[in-house]
């Protein structure tokens, strides 16, 4: 596919339809469709322009509208008082979407509904946020982490486009998920530029600033933590929220840094046919 072909080529793949949606020049009409049996977002989105990089510009105002979307981790959040901290730091407006168990693309138990699914029934408040914070990852249930992550970020910046966005690493140590949790990590990590994201880190809030996320230590309590019951291995899932919400709002504090857009949002090739 060149530069100048208009063509949008719809792939099953996520990550084949963002490199179609790149070779896109002008503006262009986004529309994520249902994929596996994923809740439907459509509208107009510009991939490219002024104002589609996708990071908030050195003038705007940030953390006036907060989204955070995530599982039990976030739950945790919500308990610590995050909303009241951002509220009484920046004067934000905070909407936390949690789900305990829940994944990008599986619904938890309590409102039984997944990320994508919270996505679309929150989309007024997205919408206008200036800030997405997204807390997921943990619960190992997508058929494929890396290809519902791009999803997810194509869906929440569809809706906010000029939002600031951070996810939250892994930090949780249960011996029997540590692999898993250093490989979606790493994904994580890998992804942050081109889907457009800083990382906020919970393992290096939790043990401090050396260590490694791509290396946690299997059955390694959290301070001061006993192991948790109930998951059939030594370690940690939940607890050290308050490490956690202070590390949010210490991200959120950093100035905003004039950088290059990500190719999510502003696609790689945004230049008008010849």
């Amino acid at each position: 596919m060149t530069e100048q072909r208009r063509t949008m080529v719809f792939s099953t793949f996520p990550s084949l339809l963002w490199r179609s949606l790149h070779q896109l020049g002008g503006r262009v009409w986004v529309v994520a469709w249902v994929v596996l049996g994923w809740p439907l977002v459509a509208m107009s989105s510009p991939l490219c322009g002024p104002d589609a990089s996708g990071l908030p510009g050195a003038a705007r105002t940030v953390n006036q509208s907060v989204y955070v979307l995530g599982d039990s981790i976030s739950y945790g959040l919500s308990r610590a008082g995050l909303a009241t901290r951002l509220s009484e730091r920046f004067g934000s407006q905070v909407l936390i979407s949690f789900d305990v168990g829940r994944s990008i693309t599986a619904p938890g138990i309590q409102i039984k509904q997944s990320a994508l699914q919270s996505v679309a029934q929150d989309h007024a408040f997205i919408a206008k946020a200036d800030t997405v914070i997204v807390v997921l990852g943990t619960n190992q249930l997508e058929t494929s982490f890396a290809n519902s992550q791009q999803v997810l970020m194509w869906q929440l910046k569809a809706l906010a486009p000029d939002a600031r966005y951070f996810w939250v690493d892994i930090g949780a140590t249960l011996a029997n998920q540590v692999d898993g949790w250093n490989a979606r990590n790493r994904v994580i990590y890998d992804n942050a530029a081109f889907l457009g994201y800083q990382v906020i880190s919970r393992y290096k809030a939790i043990f401090g600033s050396q260590a490694d996320p791509f290396n946690i230590t299997p059955g390694r309590n959290f301070p001061n933590m006993l192991t948790e019951l109930g998951y059939g291995a030594e370690g940690n899932l939940h607890g050290a929220d308050d490490v956690l919400a202070q590390a949010v709002v210490n991200a959120l504090a950093e100035p905003v840094v004039a950088h290059p857009a990500s190719p999510v949002a502003a696609g790689v090739a945004c230049k008008a046919s010849s």
